[in-house]
């Protein structure tokens, strides 16, 4: 994580994260933008308080589809006959 604000690269970098995969997606979340969500490539996504560097959540794959996909389904949003989650396109946080 930088700040562009800062005059040198040294003093620009806040934060290292090692998310284990290529990245495809991050949001900031939180109060004061102090979370990440980030999706990779490969359909996981991981949750971090980056000012620490501390992951708080990682979930894979197919586990996250299908947790996802349950979620969908009980809370009525889905589609006659079912509907499961396929593709992770982003994360969003609300208050």
């Amino acid at each position: 994580v930088y700040d562009p604000s800062q005059p040198s690269e040294d003093a620009a970098l806040l934060s290292t994260l090692n998310i284990g995969a290529p990245l495809r997606h991050i949001t900031f979340f939180g109060p004061n933008n102090e979370g990440i969500c980030a999706l990779t490539g490969n359909e996981t996504m991981s949750v971090w308080h980056w000012d620490s560097a501390q992951k708080v959540s990682d979930v894979g794959g197919i586990g996250l589809r299908g947790l996802l996909s349950d979620a969908v389904g009980k809370s009525g949003l889905s589609a006659e006959g079912g509907s499961s989650v396929e593709y992770l396109v982003g994360c969003t946080w609300s208050s």
